[in-house]
């Protein structure tokens, strides 16, 4: 008489209310994060030399930038130091972008 429920009698992911599923997926996120590299002092005085030479020659620099996912590289020219800031302004094309000083994990000069 009465209907009995097909199935495993699990639950599938399918189930999973929205609100769950966005926090599975951060918690996800998180757990990728890597910590920022330390750098040698060596490492900190080649970077200062190389963003140097890009802001007074106006050569082309190849970067290394921090981030927490997934470090990346941006090439462009430094055309102002803001000590104050503690961070560069590149520019890159059309475009402009400040980056702090401590992400830069590697700096380049292009020939």
């Amino acid at each position: 008489m009465g209907k009995k429920l097909e199935g495993n009698g699990r639950w599938g992911t399918r189930f999973i209310l929205p609100e769950y599923q966005e926090g599975f997926q951060n918690l996800k996120r998180m757990q990728e994060r890597h910590e920022r590299p330390i750098l040698g002092e060596d490492e900190r005085d080649e970077i200062n030399r190389a963003i140097l030479e890009s802001v007074h020659t106006g050569r082309r620099l190849m970067l290394t930038i921090y981030d927490p996912f997934q470090d990346y590289e941006l090439a462009g020219i430094v055309t102002k130091l803001d000590q104050q800031m503690r961070r560069i302004k590149i520019e890159h094309g059309e475009e402009v972008t400040w980056v702090p000083f401590e992400d830069v994990l590697k700096a380049l000069v292009e020939d």
